[in-house]
């Protein structure tokens, strides 16, 4: 009977778990998914919230995303505080990602996590979001555009060059 009752209670025991677990911070993106073309650094700006009843310390964060991009996180040293009071937000860019000129065109998806915690030491990780920049292909009428654009120029060029203008 006994171990019925606790068999009963187990999903509500696991689901009190999860709820335990939640990220204290929340990080929200203005746009987790930024186009960028080769040789581009695209800026990623964030929204962090404190959604807990007491200060956090932001103390470091981690940050991931498939190479060949280049992530750079100084700007989330330089743009949030030390700590975020309870319930407090702060939106700032947090960080830069360089795409190379050998990228090829792809989605590539990303993580950022904010760690800290309770104490100016403490480096559990209370936030995480996902973003994505997409290296795009230039579109044909870019192509296009050149092409004419240095005809037109070749043209003016000779025509000056034999005196018919």
């Amino acid at each position: 009977m006994r171990f019925q009752s606790l068999l009963r209670g187990l999903p509500v025991l696991l689901l009190l778990s999860g709820c335990a677990f939640s990220a204290p911070i929340t990080i929200t993106f203005t746009s987790s998914l930024l186009t960028a073309f080769r040789d581009q650094t695209v800026t990623f700006t964030a929204t962090v919230t404190n959604t807990t009843a007491a200060s956090l310390f932001l103390n470091s964060d981690a940050l991931n995303i498939t190479a060949p991009l280049i992530p750079d996180d100084t700007k989330f040293f330089l743009n949030f505080p030390l700590s975020l009071a309870a319930g407090q937000m702060v939106t700032a860019p947090v960080l830069d990602i360089s795409v190379p000129l050998n990228a090829p065109f792809a989605l590539y998806p990303g993580e950022f996590d904010i760690l800290g915690g309770s104490d100016a030491n403490a480096q559990s990780t209370i936030g995480t979001a996902t973003f994505a920049v997409n290296v795009a292909t230039p579109e044909p009428e870019t192509f296009g555009s050149a092409i004419i654009g240095l005809g037109c120029v070749i043209l003016f060029l000779r025509r000056k060059r034999h005196g018919i203008l």
